[in-house]
């Protein structure tokens, strides 16, 4: 008994979160940023955190909706009741495909079925748009590129906007992070991902809505 109690106080000491309960699953699926690339902290983390859910983050950085690494583990997925579900589309899409109309249209199709998908899960999704980045003060060099980026990203943003309120979903809820994020170079790691204060914005930001939706 004695050696038990040690171990549960051990576990508290070393190990955040540890010995309390979870209230299910949050599953993240994206790209390098709700992956939590340049960060400890992620958002995803610090949501799971606050929430008191298990965290199983599938991002994969560099992918887009297209790649299997994102459309398959989504699809794989066996999704339960209570699950909580994070998404962040959009912005290598945006990077690789700009606004291509061929690839707008299979994205959208895509989108369709993803949120269609988090629809009859049996839990809710939160789904982010689009970042804006940061299109001076860190790459000076690649000051073009990330404007570009800028203009392309809210074309993704339009169709997630778009899909959300045609569908009307009922348990799929917009996050509107494009408008509501304002990167700076105190935000920033670099021109397109957010550094530990970065991800804490972003954390409040999710977590303001889904206490809304989850009350």
């Amino acid at each position: 008994m004695k050696l038990h109690y040690f171990l549960f106080i051990l576990c508290l000491a070393i190990l955040p979160g540890c010995g309390q309960k979870t209230t299910g699953r949050l599953l993240v699926f994206g790209d390098s940023i709700s992956y939590g690339a340049y960060t400890s902290a992620s958002y995803p983390k610090l949501i799971a955190e606050n929430f008191g859910h298990e965290l199983e983050n599938h991002s994969v950085s560099s992918t887009t909706l297209a790649d299997e690494a994102q459309i398959g583990a989504i699809r794989a997925t066996k999704f339960l009741a209570g699950d909580k579900i994070i998404f962040s589309p959009g912005i290598n899409d945006a990077l690789l495909h700009r606004s291509d109309p061929t690839y707008l249209a299979s994205y959208e199709q895509l989108l369709i079925e993803v949120l269609d998908l988090f629809e009859n899960s049996g839990g809710i999704a939160f789904v982010g748009e689009p970042l804006h980045v940061l299109g001076k003060g860190i790459s000076p060099e690649n000051t073009a590129q990330l404007v570009q980026l800028n203009e392309d990203g809210e074309v993704y943003a339009n169709i997630l906007r778009r899909v959300i309120v045609k569908k009307a979903y009922q348990h799929v809820h917009l996050i509107e992070s494009r408008d509501q994020f304002h990167p700076s170079p105190d935000l920033m790691h670099d021109g397109v991902h957010p550094n530990d204060r970065g991800h804490r914005e972003l954390f409040d930001i999710f977590r303001k809505t889904m206490e809304r939706v989850l009350k």
